[in-house]
């Protein structure tokens, strides 16, 4: 019921667009053919309501869209993070070849090298954007003064 709720409000905003012009058109229709108003109210029914009812349901699609957008970006936002951080491997033989001796020189042939850049760890806070003032004790001194003045 409430899965892919965007899209469904995507649909739902065409659905009353198409209701309000069709309304609109046969209202204006109404209207042409009334003896009681004139044709030229009936053209404008038709023309101004479909218009209305159009651009009237920009807000309700972009909001769905919005919606839709969103939950992309979260989905696509937790894949990368999984990619980034990684739980360290367990088991396998962690680098050592079990046949060798311990003071051997040889290397492990059986775990082939990475081409690939070293795991980075996804830190999702913007401290590190924002660069922090360095405060002096001289600054910090000339404050406490000023506070001294203040308060006598």
């Amino acid at each position: 019921m409430f899965r892919n709720i965007g899209r469904k409000i995507m649909v739902l905003a065409q659905v009353m667009a198409w209701i309000g012009i069709a309304a609109s058109c046969i209202s204006g229709v109404v209207m042409m053919t009334s003896d009681y108003m004139s044709p030229l109210i009936g053209l404008l029914v038709m023309v101004l309501g479909s218009l209305l009812s159009w651009v009237g349901s920009f807000m309700t699609y972009g909001f769905g869209q919005l919606i839709e957008n969103t939950e992309i970006l979260v989905v696509q936002g937790r894949q990368a993070n999984a990619k980034l951080v990684r739980p360290p491997e367990s088991g396998g033989n962690s680098g050592v070849n079990p046949g060798a001796n311990p003071g051997s020189s040889r290397e492990d042939t059986t775990k082939k090298p990475s081409l690939e850049k070293p795991e980075e760890t996804f830190d999702d806070t913007s401290e590190h954007l924002v660069e922090k003032p360095k405060i002096t004790d001289e600054e910090i001194a000339n404050v406490s003064k000023l506070f001294e003045r203040h308060e006598k």
